[in-house]
C-alpha cells in the first residue's frame, strides 16, 4: 500500500526494527522521525503532506501491532502546522487538493471570527514550534502522558520510565 515497487516504507522499518529489537532481554528504545510530513506543509505541497501523514500512521500502527504488551508507544509532534491551507495545486500533482478539502481558517473555523491574517506580515517565516507539541501514548505507562506537553515535562516522564 503506496509508494512506488521496491519502495521501502516507514512501517516497514518500523516492523523489522523491533523484530531486531526485541531479541534484547534489557529491552529497548526505539526513535522514529518522520519530518516528511512537517516540510512538504511548510512548502505547500498538501498532497504530499497528507501522503506522508498517511505513512506516519500506517507506522504507528506497525509499532502497536508488533511491539510487546510491556511497551509505550508514544507520538509527539513538536511543529505547529495550524491554519495550513491548501491555495495552490501542489508541485508534482495532478489535482488540486484545495477543490477536494475545505481548510480551516480563520474565517471558517469556530466562530467564524477574526482579522484578516494577510494584512500583517513580518517578513519572515514562523516558527516551526512554541516549545511545546502535542503527544499521543499508548501502552505501558501512557495514563501519565498526554495532550500538549513541554518537551522537559515528557523528557521527565521518560526518564523515571527507563
Amino acid at each position: 500500500a503506496g509508494g512506488e515497487p521496491g519502495t521501502i516504507r516507514l512501517a516497514d522499518m518500523v516492523r523489522r526494527s523491533i523484530e531486531t529489537l526485541a531479541y534484547n532481554l534489557l529491552g529497548y528504545f526505539l526513535v522514529v522521525d518522520h519530518p516528511l510530513v512537517a516540510d512538504a506543509a511548510g512548502q505547500n505541497q498538501a498532497e504530499l503532506a497528507v501522503r506522508q501523514l498517511h505513512e506516519l500512521d500506517s507506522a504507528v500502527e506497525t509499532a502497536r501491532k508488533y511491539a510487546g504488551k510491556n511497551t509505550l508507544i508514544l507520538v509527539y509532534c513538536p511543529y505547529s502546522v495550524g491554519g495550513f491551507q491548501f491555495l495552490e495545486k501542489s508541485k508534482g500533482s495532478s489535482s488540486n487538493l484545495s477543490r477536494r478539502l475545505t481548510p480551516l481558517s480563520w474565517h471558517n473555523g469556530p466562530g467564524k471570527k477574526g482579522s484578516d491574517p494577510t494584512a500583517f506580515s513580518t517578513g519572515r517565516p514562523a516558527a516551526p514550534s512554541a516549545g511545546f507539541g502535542w503527544v499521543a501514548a499508548f501502552g505501558r505507562g501512557s495514563e501519565k502522558i498526554s495532550g500538549i506537553m513541554n518537551p522537559g515535562e515528557l523528557h521527565a516522564i521518560l526518564s523515571r520510565q527507563l
